[in-house]
C-alpha cells in the first residue's frame, strides 16, 4: 500500500494511517526511534512556549477554585496562567 492510498483507506475504515504505514502506534514508533522522539518532543515544547502565554492570558482563570493541568507536558499552562 502506497502512502498516497493511506488517507482514503483511513477515512473509509476508521483506522489510523500512521499505524498502517509503520506497523505500530506513533508512541511505539518513538520508543523504537529515540532521536525522532527527541525532535518531536522539542517541537511540542516550542509550540507550547510560543502559544501558551497568549492563551492563558486571554482567559479568566480566577473564576475557578482549582485548575488541574492533566495530560503531561511541562506544566507551562499552569505556570503561565498564574
Amino acid at each position: 500500500m502506497g502512502r498516497e492510498s493511506l488517507r482514503p483507506d483511513s477515512i473509509q475504515s476508521g483506522q489510523i494511517a500512521f499505524n498502517n504505514l509503520y506497523g505500530c502506534s506513533v508512541w511505539e514508533f518513538f520508543k523504537r526511534n529515540p532521536a525522532l522522539r527527541a525532535i518531536f518532543d522539542e517541537s511540542q515544547r516550542s509550540i507550547a512556549s510560543a502559544t501558551t502565554p497568549a492563551v492563558t492570558a486571554s482567559y479568566n482563570w480566577a473564576q475557578f477554585p482549582m485548575i488541574a493541568d492533566i495530560g503531561g507536558g511541562m506544566r507551562c499552562s499552569l505556570f503561565c496562567g498564574r
